[in-house]
């Protein structure tokens, strides 16, 4: 099967966007993403609110009007989506669907590495990813139901543990199933 878009979800700190960011420099494909929304949102609106509780607080209406955007991003086709639920790309067969999971204490180092978190310790760190993953649980059952879950496995074609793999071998194994499009054009 051949896809034409990449969906690019998992956990809070797990690796999504800067996977995101690879796989567009490799296939030359723009970044649809929550976090541009929330960039653009915030210098539009000069909102003061961290990224974590812009998202917490967005209204159900507007966390399915960006699904919806993002729903016709994919179907367009040509573009890597990274974002949170894997609903927006259901039924769509031209969609590549990955999840970036990597255990809590791997994701908190490396919030501390980028200064994510100024003055939290790690255990501060690790409670705020655990409090953000449940938020977002309790966010995607309001949008979908309460028997949906965004992180169960069978909504993805590939689950890599980024807390295991360097970004480059991750690429790496997604260039394997999908191709590379630098040596697919020789």
């Amino acid at each position: 099967m051949t896809f034409d878009s990449i969906l690019i979800s998992g956990l809070p700190g797990s690796g999504k966007s800067v996977l995101a960011r690879q796989l567009s420099s490799i296939y030359f494909w723009p970044v649809f993403s929550a976090r541009e929304h929330w960039e653009n949102m915030r210098n539009d609106f000069g909102t003061p609110l961290s990224f974590e509780e812009f998202w917490k607080n967005t209204s159900t209406e507007e966390n399915l009007k960006f699904d919806r955007a993002a729903r016709e991003a994919l179907t367009q086709g040509r573009i890597i989506c990274d974002m949170r639920f894997p609903k927006a790309a259901e039924g769509l067969g031209n969609v590549f669907k990955i999840f970036c999971a990597a255990d809590v204490h791997t994701r908190a180092s490396r919030a501390i590495s980028l200064g994510k978190y100024p003055d939290k310790t790690k255990e501060q760190i690790e409670q705020i990813l655990q409090c953000r993953e449940a938020d977002e649980l309790i966010i995607s059952r309001h949008m979908y139901g309460e028997a949906y879950d965004f992180r169960d496995p069978e909504n993805f074609d590939l689950i890599l543990n980024t807390g295991k793999a360097s970004v480059e071998e991750e690429v790496n194994e997604i260039l394997e199933l999908l191709g590379n499009p630098r040596i697919d054009k020789e």
